[in-house]
């Protein structure tokens, strides 16, 4: 624990961290009941399905690539967090909510 943290180590922390700050910062922006609870549940899923990921892969299925998750999870996590940004979005536009 002496020595620095490597340039590469905190670029792995960033990704898996990413899209979690990315929910932090829509959960922030949504100003409507109805756009908080969307952003509620979207990260209830998006959450979930990161802590199965690891879970699987570092004790379910161990295989030699199980380290692959730390890449992968993120990556997944940030295509439903794409899909799913839209609907918040117009969900946090309509008036009469």
């Amino acid at each position: 624990m002496s020595s620095p943290i490597s340039v590469s180590a905190m670029g792995f922390i960033a990704w898996a961290v990413s899209p979690y700050g990315y929910l932090a910062i829509m959960a922030k922006l949504v100003s409507k009941s109805v756009s908080y609870v969307a952003v509620l549940v979207l990260s209830l899923l998006i959450g979930g399905f990161g802590m199965w990921a690891f879970v699987d892969a570092m004790f379910i299925h161990i295989d030699a690539q199980g380290g692959l998750v730390y890449i992968a999870a993120p990556l997944w996590q940030w295509v439903l967090l794409m899909l799913a940004t839209l609907p918040v979005y117009f969900l946090n536009k309509v008036k009469n909510v």
